[in-house]
């Protein structure tokens, strides 16, 4: 269970540590995975897909707050962590769900990513 929690710990640092030139053409996804180990390298890049989705979502308010309301805890100034696997189905106004809003922030190389997995 630590794992899981360091893992997504890790994730989340790397979707707020991201910035438009991270996934230039000659950082892409594939590029970053290649520098893991070998073991785990397909794992990296469903991880590295699935973040560059989810920091593209941040892009959309309605996210921004919708993650900020749901990890916020009242009166401390800490957050707790979301898993996708719980909040994924949530609606958010718009009307889509979760999942949905950040499947449509997949770009041709996370699709890419996503089906070779």
């Amino acid at each position: 269970m630590i794992i899981k929690h360091l893992t997504f710990l890790s994730l989340f640092i790397l979707i707020a540590s991201c910035s438009k030139d991270d996934f230039s053409s000659d950082r892409n996804i594939v590029a970053w995975a290649e520098n893991s180990n070998p073991n785990f390298k397909d794992l990296t890049q469903i991880r590295l897909a699935f973040g560059k989705s989810v920091a593209r979502a941040l892009g959309e308010q309605e996210f921004r707050a919708y993650i900020k309301e749901k990890s916020t805890i009242p009166g401390e100034k800490i957050y707790n962590e979301l898993l996708f696997a719980l909040i994924k189905d949530d609606i958010l106004p718009s009307g889509k769900t979760v999942a949905q809003l950040i499947q449509a922030h997949e770009d041709d190389e996370v699709k890419e990513s996503l089906v070779r997995h």
